[in-house]
């Protein structure tokens, strides 16, 4: 037994979260993988997008997706006053392996 999309949902919509990314982390994310020019990155099952928000600062252009609509609820709330990440696409679209379709949800 696990959790469904529903509690998933729950859980974000709730404001509980998971342990937040570290100074030390930030540091060697920046260090280790500084966007290239027209950097994209994809942030799967971002919760409230605290990943992604972090990645739009370091210049990257990013694609952040997650099933449950509480926690990108939350992230289009709590991250759309971060710098670089007006342009974040959060978006909790289903998707195939085999056809890829970029309608989402931007705000």
């Amino acid at each position: 037994m696990g959790y469904t999309r529903a509690d998933w949902s729950a859980h974000f919509s709730e404001g509980r979260d998971f342990r937040q990314l570290g100074d030390d982390e930030k540091r060697l994310i920046a260090e280790h993988a500084p966007p290239p020019a027209g950097g994209r990155a994809l942030d799967a099952c971002c919760g409230t997008g605290e990943l992604a928000a972090f990645l739009a600062t370091l210049g990257y252009t990013v694609d952040a997706t997650d099933f449950a609509e509480g926690a990108l609820a939350r992230a289009r709330a709590e991250r759309s006053t971060v710098e670089g990440c007006a342009g974040c696409v959060w978006t909790s679209k289903r998707t195939t392996r085999r056809t890829c379709t970029r309608t989402a949800t931007t705000w």
